[in-house]
């Protein structure tokens, strides 16, 4: 299975996303997040989900 690695950046930015929903409701940003990890989970399994973006750089899929 392929690995989805998340940069520092990406973990920083899903931190303020978590928070920024977290003044809302803690309860719909641990559920946002937990779609996010989904979905990456979902792109660990299938690395083939997706229009390829060569343009953005090897092996990018949108």
């Amino acid at each position: 299975m392929t690995r989805i690695l998340k940069r520092p950046r990406a973990k920083a930015d899903l931190a303020e996303i978590w928070g920024y929903i977290a003044e809302d409701s803690e309860d719909r940003a641990d559920a946002f997040i937990d779609v996010i990890d989904k979905k990456l989970s979902m792109l660990a399994e299938n690395p083939c989900l997706g229009k390829a973006r060569h343009e953005l750089g090897e092996g990018v899929r949108r």
